[in-house]
């Protein structure tokens, strides 16, 4: 869609992507790309882990009920990146 809106001079189109690819990071910083959400990625990582540990050492159950030592939903977070902080975004 990218490509799009320059090939076709669309200003005033507003794209607004999701993750954080080089390309992607490119093309915010360019203002061809609005913004980008970036995924919580370390947050995933780590709560799949206590997920995964809390399962294997029976310290809870699959299952819904009784008391849970970790939270039955968790919103992982995202963050809007933009052309003021997608320098932060680039890999190093």
């Amino acid at each position: 869609m990218a490509e799009a809106v320059v090939m076709l001079n669309k200003k005033h189109v507003k794209l607004i992507s999701f993750d954080t690819e080089k390309q992607t990071l490119d093309l915010v910083k360019k203002g061809v790309i609005a913004a980008t959400l970036a995924q919580g990625t370390w947050n995933m990582g780590y709560w799949s882990l206590q997920f995964l540990f809390q399962l294997h050492h029976r310290l809870t159950s699959s299952s819904r009920s009784g008391d849970l030592p970790l939270p039955v939903y968790v919103d992982t977070g995202i963050t809007v990146v933009t052309k003021e902080n997608v320098d932060r975004f680039y890999a190093r």
